[in-house]
């Protein structure tokens, strides 16, 4: 059990180390357009593996949320973020796992201006909840 824990722990990091490569970032910010950039975030290896490790441990979404409140705690609003695609990636996987969180953690990444990526996939996210909103809404 404890050798399977820490195991886990070493995949969490691993993948949450991956996002913070120049091979990981380069691979998102060749793109020109969002939904490019999109699709190369949900396709990477580390999203995948977050989003199953995420889905089925409470621990290791806790070291997701954790590491995504780092990002953004390091992001200074004055030049870019180092950290935009790590956070674009993290919001993704919360996205995939976990709505509620997801829109929370859209919003905190709104608040944070040195972000290109990610307040992008935020936006669309909480655009995309609203429209979604609206038209339960509206068929009630």
């Amino acid at each position: 059990m404890f050798l399977a824990r820490s195991n886990m722990h070493k995949t969490i990091d691993e993948q949450l180390s991956a996002l913070e490569s120049a091979e990981f970032n380069s691979s998102i910010n060749a793109h020109s357009s969002i939904s490019a950039g999109f699709d190369a975030i949900k396709r990477s290896d580390p999203v995948i593996k977050l989003t199953m490790l995420g889905r089925n441990s409470a621990t290791a979404l806790d070291a997701i949320l954790q590491k995504m409140g780092e990002y953004l705690d390091r992001s200074d609003d004055c030049y870019e973020s180092p950290y935009d695609c790590p956070i674009a990636a993290l919001l993704y996987v919360l996205v995939s796992i976990d709505p509620i969180l997801a829109s929370f953690a859209s919003m905190g990444v709104l608040r944070t201006n040195s972000l290109w990526w990610a307040r992008a996939l935020a936006n669309s996210y909480l655009l995309d909840k609203e429209i979604r909103y609206d038209k339960l809404c509206q068929s009630a």
